[in-house]
């Protein structure tokens, strides 16, 4: 209620608030339906909604809480479904609309992005959708509820699953003008009854005009025929969710008609062969996720052609032995995946010509990668770098100077390395550098003592390393330092006193250190959890 009349200054309002408050709820005795009474008291907050701001409300309490979609319907997606350029309503607004919800209390939006409503506001979303005319029929996610072929015109979303024979009469007579989006999961039904669903579904939403989201889940366990996947594939849609369509062998060229498409997701899709090369039409493609594709042997050159796209996730793809020298061209890209990529010998050099990239993920059983290409100097931009468990590479280019930007550097396990870049101490942006378990480095360059901003320092298991420059001591950002398992470790340097942020040391598992903290240095570390120990 506080956040309801916050931005309400004027007292008439409040006088005028406070008497509808009376109206619905005696503030005197008891209350013989207190689910009920509150309910009209949070109904309050949604009468003086705007529509659009009412509808987007709805949305939420009828499909993006948890009973509907368990795994939460993230913020940036529900933006994308929202927006409607075709009716002029654009990202910037759909947001300010979202914010006026969150400023009021009735939903709130996590630290992982996902937007969550409270149960009781959840429940009132769900009763307006079922009780009034208004909104009847406009939303359903239980089949079970109510017929709706009579009013099918209406229906702007559905999220359903477990359909029986008994529902699939009343979904070919429907007329689908309305629908925004539709997610099926096939739970228990039997494929006959999958495909006779399908078929029927397919050919009704090609007469939507603003269908923008479309799930399928777990379509995967059962062998269809992919022509029923092609019948989907409208101009107005703006995500293909295909996730663990595992007996899924190939994309249509029918997916050229897909002219609005944002986000293809084949994850998961291990049967898939390859992308047809009328990929190329995507041009509004933002986000192709192809993780685990493990039938897939080659990329299409044509992927060249997706100059929006933002994120690309090829990892664990383990038959692709090479990336096509086109990628050059995603100049947009932000995140780039390629990890758990067991048959890469080489990274192309025209990757570095992707400089807007924040975030290269190579890490993980890449055990065939030997070096780094020296364009690497170009991504200024990036933030995270990961090569975790590159275990064949052998060296890291000087030219890793240039990356500015970076804050996460992970080398952990690339147990070839013998040596790092002097070069390393430019990265001034540093916080996170892990080199743990980089077995065959036996010395660290002078020049990490420039990272003045690094909070996190891990060499543990660096067995080879032999001692620690005084250098090190001018890390007085540093609030975790793990030297655990340095075997050939067998002293801190004086300056180590100097680290006065440190709340977290661990030196335990070295077999012949000798400590020498001096008495004055001792004093720096009243703050630190210091864990001395074989």
């Amino acid at each position: 209620m506080g956040a309801f009349l916050r931005k309400n200054k004027r007292l008439r309002y409040w006088e005028r608030t406070l008497q509808k408050l009376k109206k619905e709820r005696e503030l005197d005795g008891d209350e013989n339906n207190s689910n009920y009474m509150i309910w009209k008291i949070l109904r309050v907050s949604f009468d003086n909604l705007k529509v659009k701001e009412k509808n987007m409300f709805l949305d939420i309490c009828c499909f993006f809480c948890k009973d509907v979609c368990p795994q939460g319907m993230s913020k940036e997606r529900a933006l994308r479904i929202w927006t409607n350029s075709k009716k002029n309503i654009f990202e910037q607004d759909v947001e300010f609309m979202l914010d006026t919800l969150i400023n009021q209390s009735l939903v709130k939006v996590d630290k992982d992005g996902i937007i969550r409503v409270h149960d009781q506001l959840q429940d009132i979303g769900k009763s307006i959708v079922e009780k009034e005319m208004e909104y009847k029929y406009t939303r359903i996610w239980n089949l079970n509820i109510d017929p709706f072929h009579r009013s099918a015109h209406k229906l702007e979303g559905l999220f359903y699953n477990n359909i029986n024979n008994n529902n699939i009469n009343e979904i070919r007579s429907a007329s689908f003008s309305s629908l925004r989006f539709l997610s099926y999961d096939v739970g228990i039904s039997t494929p006959k009854i999958i495909v006779k669903i399908l078929r029927t579904f397919f050919v009704l939403i090609k007469h939507s005009l603003s269908l923008k989201y479309f799930l399928l889940d777990m379509f995967g366990r059962y062998k269809l025929n992919e022509e029923l996947v092609d019948k989907a594939l409208i101009p107005t849609l703006l995500e293909l969710d295909l996730e663990v369509c595992s007996k899924f062998t190939m994309l249509s060229n029918e997916l050229e008609y897909m002219t609005s498409l944002k986000i293809l997701n084949l994850k998961d899709c291990s049967s898939l062969r390859l992308l047809p090369t009328l990929v190329r039409s995507l041009h509004t493609l933002k986000n192709l996720n192809i993780k685990r594709c493990s039938s897939s042997t080659s990329l299409p050159n044509e992927l060249g052609n997706l100059t929006s796209l933002t994120t690309f996730d090829i990892s664990w793809c383990k038959s692709l032995t090479s990336l096509p020298n086109e990628l050059r061209n995603l100049t947009s890209l932000t995140t780039l995946n390629i990890s758990e990529y067991s048959s890469l010998t080489s990274l192309p050099n025209e990757l570095g010509n992707l400089i807007s990239l924040t975030t290269f993920d190579i890490r993980g059983w890449c055990s065939r990668l030997t070096s780094l290409p020296n364009e690497l100097d170009n991504f200024t931009s990036l933030t995270i770098f990961d090569i975790n468990l590159c275990s064949s590479l052998t060296s890291l280019p000087n030219e890793l100077i240039n990356l500015t930007s970076l804050t996460t550097f992970d080398i952990s396990l690339c147990s070839s390395l013998t040596s790092l870049p002097n070069e390393l101490g430019n990265l001034t942006s540093l916080t996170t550098f892990d080199m743990s378990y980089c077995s065959s480095l036996t010395s660290l360059p002078n020049e990490l003592g420039n990272l003045i901003p690094l909070t996190t320092f891990d060499i543990r298991g660096c067995s080879s390393l032999i001692s620690l420059s005084n250098e090190l001591g001018n890390l007085t950002s540093l609030t975790t330092f793990d030297t655990r398992e340095c075997l050939s470790l067998t002293l801190l340097p004086n300056a180590f006193g100097n680290l006065t942020s440190l709340t977290f040391c661990d030196i335990s598992g070295v077999l012949n250190f000798n400590i020498i903290i001096n008495r004055n240095s001792q004093s720096n570390f009243k703050n630190t959890s210091l864990k001395i120990g074989l």
